[in-house]
């Protein structure tokens, strides 16, 4: 079915919310009526686009706005610098920035109210469900050195199991540590004595606090937590570029094989660019063959020259 999406919202000051909705999101006036059985309204929307907001007023009998603050209408804006202009955009009009009721709203996302407190999330990001097999089919990343990754699927995924990649929140934290758990355990399989300390209580506090020191990406399988990516920005003084660090990579052992990790990585590829970065960099434990052998797969690339040092603080 292909169909067109109206918005209808009743508001209790018309000509504001066209007004607020026109500056903030682009939208221009496609059609008003007056009066119409004791309705007035105005019609917001583009040439082009699948939807429209209709914003109406009751003469006769005024509807208050009744909402909750789990009613939102999202955007999806891909372009990082697009993006920020419309946030500034929507400010300018007299919106409201708010924290979200829901915390994944503000992984990748601003959360925007109206004088009506209607709500509208500005997603710095592309909407899709991702089939994990054409992922890993077309995702050829560019890299230095080579994630700790935690899993072997196979770069030609033989499942049709669609993957749902999106951003990781404090919910998935007991999900991640049990998966950091069969990593570790497999690290040991390889004769690797680090202790390994990421818990879901490191998870929680540096992953979901009020300073992140990283940020997340979940797989998801018929909604089970199947997978994780873990990153945060970087940058190369020699190229001058941003960079995106991948920190760690974990596909659970049942569900390798289908192209997940690739999904993972392409979905990493696709923050790093609209980020600016111009390359997403990783580390590898030489022990880790499978690792090794998915990276290459994705036409990964070694710096042979550089070694890896440290410093206890």
């Amino acid at each position: 079915m292909q169909a067109h999406l109206r918005i209808a919202r009743p508001v209790t000051a018309l000509e504001q919310s066209v007004a607020m909705y026109s500056k903030g999101l682009g939208l221009t006036e496609i059609g008003r009526f007056e009066n119409h059985e004791g309705f007035d309204g105005v019609m917001l929307g583009g040439v082009g686009f699948g939807y429209h907001f209709e914003f109406t007023y009751c003469r006769t009998h005024p509807v208050r706005p009744s909402h909750t603050p789990e009613d939102l209408v999202v955007f999806y804006l891909p372009d990082h610098t697009e993006w920020q202009r419309t946030c500034q955009s929507m400010l300018e009009a007299g919106f409201t920035e708010v924290s979200p009721f829901n915390p994944y709203w503000q992984q990748r996302g601003r959360t925007f109210e109206d004088q009506d407190h209607y709500r509208v999330v500005l997603e710095q990001a592309e909407w899709r469900v991702v089939s994990a097999r054409k992922a890993s089919a077309a995702h050829r990343a560019a890299s230095i050195g080579a994630p700790k990754e935690r899993s072997n699927p196979s770069i030609e995924g033989t499942s049709s199991t669609e993957c749902f990649i999106r951003n990781a929140c404090r919910d998935d934290v007991p999900a991640m540590a049990t998966l950091t758990g069969e990593f570790s355990r497999y690290m040991r399989s390889l004769d690797d004595t680090t202790d390994l300390r990421l818990d879901a209580e490191a998870l929680e506090r540096d992953g979901f606090g009020t300073e992140p020191a990283f940020r997340g990406l979940i797989a998801e399988v018929s909604g089970e937590v199947v997978g994780f990516l873990l990153h945060h920005a970087g940058y190369d003084t020699d190229a001058a570029c941003r960079l995106l660090f991948v920190v760690d990579l974990y596909v659970t052992e049942s569900a390798r094989g289908r192209g997940i990790g690739a999904a993972l990585m392409n979905e990493a590829g696709k923050i790093a660019a609209a980020g600016g970065a111009r390359q997403i960099v990783w580390t590898i434990d030489r022990r880790n063959a499978l690792a090794r052998h998915f990276y290459e797969g994705l036409g990964a690339s070694y710096v042979k020259e550089l070694d890896l040092m440290y410093l206890d603080v």
